[in-house]
């Protein structure tokens, strides 16, 4: 059972096909000291999730697929800019992307219980006197209202 674990102003990263053992996580955090110059504080391990097999048309299990083990945790916000070509180059990407591009059903449901869809958990309620909420392209970017049409 996955217990979703929050830290506040920072970005969910998955690093696939990267293992740390709970009790030998130092090589992780001297990783993204001497190498990216995060600290240690600014890196908050979640755990380690194995892959589900990918499903063909018909809902069954492609061998050979799933099984890989993919590595979870925050990076606190302020690092998120210089971190983001290091992010490339080692093939890690943002939580929010993998439900972007809806691949979040390689991981099992507990997981995704407790981590949702962050664009999800991010709507609010508008208040009562205030706008609707804009509607956004694919790209994340607000879609304007067209003019208004004069008579």
């Amino acid at each position: 059972m996955w217990t979703n674990v929050q830290i506040e102003d920072a970005t969910l990263v998955v690093w696939p096909g990267c293992y740390f053992e709970n009790d030998d996580i130092q090589p992780f955090y001297g990783f993204f000291q001497g190498q990216l110059n995060i600290s240690s504080d600014s890196v908050t391990p979640v755990g380690c999730v194995e892959t589900l097999p990918d499903r063909d048309v018909d809902g069954k299990d492609i061998p050979g697929t799933g099984g890989r083990i993919d590595f979870f945790f925050w990076l606190d916000n302020k690092h998120v800019y210089a971190f983001a070509v290091p992010k490339l180059l080692l093939h890690m990407r943002w939580w929010e992307d993998i439900y972007f591009n809806e691949q979040e059903h390689i991981y099992p449901p507990e997981f995704l219980e407790a981590y949702p869809n962050p664009y999800n958990v991010l709507q609010r309620a508008p208040a009562s006197n205030s706008q609707p909420e804009p509607e956004y392209d694919e790209f994340g970017d607000p879609i304007e209202p067209p003019p208004p049409l004069r008579k």
